[in-house]
């Protein structure tokens, strides 16, 4: 029954997920327009 702990997971791991990746996906998109110029 290891399947219902990851559904039941706190929602607030997620968005913390998330904030990291569009970070980093910002960070990205600086870095490729410092490049284009």
């Amino acid at each position: 029954m290891k399947k219902k702990s990851f559904l039941e997971r706190p929602r607030q791991l997620d968005e913390g997920l998330l904030e990291q990746e569009l970070q980093l996906l910002m960070r990205l998109d600086e870095g490729f327009l410092e490049e284009l110029q």
